[in-house]
């Protein structure tokens, strides 16, 4: 442990401070993220009486905060395919919204207001290559792992210098298009319908034909939509049946594109429902045929 974290109370003053803006705190295993207390997402606390007192017994201890508790959730841009991710996300919905942003070892952690009364789910790589869900519990700042600060807080943008914004639109449906309890399915979905967390071996061959879906799906033409949708949706269902891509990231781009389809019918728009019910029938279909990708000669 570096001389500057010993017999200081960096770690008890970090917890104090987040705690003062409503970040949920617990201590973490001294120089680990492991919860050094029991049911530490629940247990997890703003009252300074405590942090007072878990901090005077482990005062090296890390900080760790409960997101769920918290009522946040934090996206984890983890390496280079993180930060792709990213990039993608900003060339399609533009600029992320400023927030609460931590640097660490392999990327950056940042954080947003999730709404009341929706499931988000923790999760790898499944709303997109290299990008984590932390909706249950995250390290902060000033975090030591192998004898060295490993979690920094961006300049400017501690949360007790900017403001924690919601999440943006379009990345809640990205985070909860896999939360349907099965009463919302479609008659014709399978009784447990094949579900891919993660990307499979060919995720630039997955995405391609989830890009190229998307865009066959947003020019359709009048007379044709509807065809166009269950075509595409089916086709991208066959990737997901062979383990290709995540489903709820799969289903959400289609849902997306859908959305932007061209209204022919000023009397008749399509709506969410209505499309979310086309695009989900397709895959499901579509995973009851699973086709690998086609190797090159």
């Amino acid at each position: 442990m570096p001389s500057d974290y010993q017999s200081t109370t960096v770690f008890r003053d970090a917890a104090h401070q987040l705690a003062s803006v409503g970040w949920h705190v617990y201590p973490t295993v001294i120089g680990r993220r492991k919860p050094a207390i029991r049911d530490w997402p629940n247990a997890a606390t703003i009252k300074p009486e405590q942090i007072k007192a878990w901090w005077g017994r482990w005062p090296d201890a890390n900080v760790g905060v409960s997101t769920k508790k918290s009522r946040l959730i934090g996206i984890d841009l983890d390496g280079e395919r993180g930060a792709d991710s990213a990039h993608d996300w900003m060339e399609e919905y533009g600029p992320l919204p400023a927030c609460p942003s931590v640097t660490t070892r392999r990327g950056c952690h940042l954080y947003f207001r999730a709404p009341e009364g929706v499931m988000i789910r923790s999760s790898q790589s499944k709303i997109a290559p290299g990008v984590d869900v932390l909706a249950v519990g995250a390290t902060m700042p000033p975090s030591v792992r192998d004898g060295v600060q490993a979690y920094h807080w961006q300049p400017g943008l501690a949360p007790w210098e900017i403001e924690t914004p919601e999440l943006p639109d379009w990345l809640l449906d990205l985070l909860t298009a896999g939360n349907r309890e099965p009463e919302d399915l479609p008659p014709s979905a399978p009784s447990k319908p094949v579900l891919h967390d993660e990307w499979g071996p060919k995720p630039s061959y997955a995405q391609k034909a989830l890009e190229a879906a998307a865009d066959a799906i947003a020019r359709a033409g009048e007379g044709e939509q509807q065809t166009m949708l269950m075509r595409q949706s089916f086709g991208i269902g066959q990737l997901l049946g062979a383990g290709l891509m995540p489903l709820a990231y799969a289903e959400a781009v289609l849902i997306r594109a859908g959305m932007e389809m061209h209204n022919f019918d000023r009397h008749r728009r399509w709506t969410r429902q209505e499309v979310a019910a086309c695009v989900r029938r397709g895959l499901e279909q579509g995973q009851r045929r699973p086709r690998e990708p086609r190797e090159r000669r």
